[in-house]
């Protein structure tokens, strides 16, 4: 059912252009509000594309389709849904110029609303023919054929003068009237020029330029909260249980610290959330002490292994000073901030070297020094 709930999300991010709550919040308090009541989205959408993914966005996974199949089928998609391309009628053939073509058109016939699926829309290319020969290029040909006449007229003279001249082995020659016979030997044909121009070797290709970097994953940016973090401040987070059932356990875990600071923890969830776990709307005070532990989930917000399952990934960032996650996208509409998944991969391909957008900005009181010293810890809990 975990496909079910992800597929369901980014069809709700194509219809009204944002993420649904996370799931984890909303076990605490569902703030999610149905598309189906949504007056705007049903002038524009079928109401049973609408009920379909609400059904798919089930908080529970019992609430939810149960595989793929019952999804097609709550989304109207065994229906017969044909597309015909028809293609356009291609324009008069212009005198002296190329032919444009015209792609032919896709249309959908019997009225299915398009579902954002790719490989809907395809276009049958037409081919272009041939353009007709200018009154430029017909002089261009004359002019090349009187060429190769002339060339072959003139090879022709010089065979039959040479014909004439080595042909003849001995010449005559008349010597005061004495009808005396001198016999000239033929001239020799120099001998062929056998004489080779070293070529120069070609220069050799420039080298193919590096391909780019990978994007960065989700969970490349929470690994790398721990690259800038300032050695001897030991973090340890550990979980009570890594491995939990869905809808039968809680998730819980232990942090320790060996300095003083403030403890923030992100959660990149089974079912592909990211948000900032702790401190939250619930529980913001998240002070911990030198050589001090905290457990949490604190007894105001338990976590109950609610699914899809699957790996929920933790980062725990203990900072010197209070810090600061505006720049990163974050949106409090819950009970936990959450970070979009597409405003964290835009902050990712712009950051270059930099720290990860997850890490945030130190607040520090004004004309204070404002040093940005932390430790991380990162830990596993498994959902089956």
């Amino acid at each position: 059912m975990d496909d079910v709930y992800a597929l369901a999300a980014v069809m709700h991010v194509a219809v009204c252009g944002r993420a649904p709550p996370p799931s984890v919040a909303r076990l605490l308090s569902d703030s999610y509000v149905p598309l189906a009541g949504n007056d705007i989205l049903r002038q524009r959408y079928s109401a049973r594309l609408l009920e379909a993914i609400d059904a798919g966005l089930g908080v529970r996974p019992e609430q939810r389709p149960q595989s793929m199949a019952e999804l097609r089928a709550a989304l109207d998609l065994d229906g017969e849904h044909t597309m015909v391309p028809v293609p356009r009628t291609q324009p008069p053939r212009q005198q002296g110029g190329a032919n444009t073509n015209a792609d032919a058109a896709t249309v959908i016939a019997g009225g299915a609303k398009s579902t954002g699926k790719p490989g809907s829309n395809a276009k049958a290319p037409s081919a272009a023919p041939a353009a007709p020969t200018s009154g430029k290029s017909g002089k261009a040909v004359a002019a090349i054929v009187s060429v190769v006449a002339l060339a072959a007229v003139a090879g022709g003279g010089w065979w039959f003068l040479q014909g004439r001249t080595s042909g003849s082995g001995a010449v005559e020659a008349d010597a005061s009237n004495n009808n005396k016979q001198v016999a000239v030997a033929p001239t020799p044909a120099p001998p062929p020029d056998t004489t080779k121009v070293a070529e120069a070797p070609p220069p050799p290709p420039p080298p193919a330029p590096p391909p780019p970097p990978a994007p960065r994953t989700p969970t490349d940016s929470l690994l790398s909260l721990a690259t800038g973090a300032t050695p001897g401040f030991d973090v340890t987070a550990t979980p009570k249980k890594p491995e939990v059932s869905v809808g039968k356990d809680r998730l819980a875990f232990e942090v320790r610290s060996k300095r003083e600071g403030f403890v923030y923890v992100f959660l990149l969830s089974s079912g592909g959330e990211m948000f900032l776990l702790f401190p939250n709307l619930l529980d913001k005070y998240n002070k911990i002490t030198a050589g001090g532990s905290l457990s949490l989930p604190r007894a105001s917000w338990p976590m109950d292994a609610g699914g899809p399952p699957g790996t929920d990934q933790f980062a725990v960032l203990v900072s010197e000073h209070e810090r600061d996650f505006s720049a990163a996208g974050v949106q409090n509409d819950g009970v936990f901030p959450v970070f979009p998944l597409p405003v964290l991969a835009a902050l990712e391909a712009t950051r270059g070297t930099g720290p990860s957008p997850l890490l945030g900005k130190p607040v520090c009181a004004p004309n204070t020094p404002c040093n940005d010293v932390y430790g991380v810890a990162n830990f596993k809990i498994v959902e089956k």
